[in-house]
């Protein structure tokens, strides 16, 4: 089997995949890209479970904690301030202050933060 076609099937599905993410955001229905954000990161963890598991057979929820401190580090630095403000009232002044935003929208900058936080924290940087 040729090269080429072994990368024939993986490819296609992956242009079904774009194709179909493309269609749902064109939807703009909400309930529906969430569905598909959550079972998409759903389907990351066990993934990275099966590889840490099953093909070791060493048992570590390691990962997951990691995904855990990325996810708190980027909702806490992409909250707007006056949401902020309402829903953790206790912050200390320098990270109540922090609102990290550009023209692409909140996301990017806070995903590098805390994928930088998450590498921190494991030792890897």
């Amino acid at each position: 089997m040729t090269q080429a076609r072994r990368l024939a099937g993986p490819g296609v599905a992956v242009l079904i995949a774009a194709a179909l993410f493309a269609v749902l955001d064109a939807s703009g229905q909400s309930f529906w890209q969430g569905l598909v954000i959550n079972l998409a990161i759903f389907i990351i963890l066990v993934v990275a479970l099966n590889l840490s598991s099953g093909f070791t057979g060493v048992f570590s929820l390691g990962h997951i904690g990691f995904m855990a401190l990325g996810a708190y580090v980027s909702a806490i630095l992409t909250l707007p301030l006056r949401e902020k403000g309402d829903y953790l009232p206790n912050l200390p002044d320098w990270l109540a202050g922090i609102h990290l935003d550009n023209q692409l929208g909140p996301i990017p900058v806070g995903f590098l933060v805390a994928t930088l936080a998450s590498l921190g924290s494991s030792g890897a940087c």
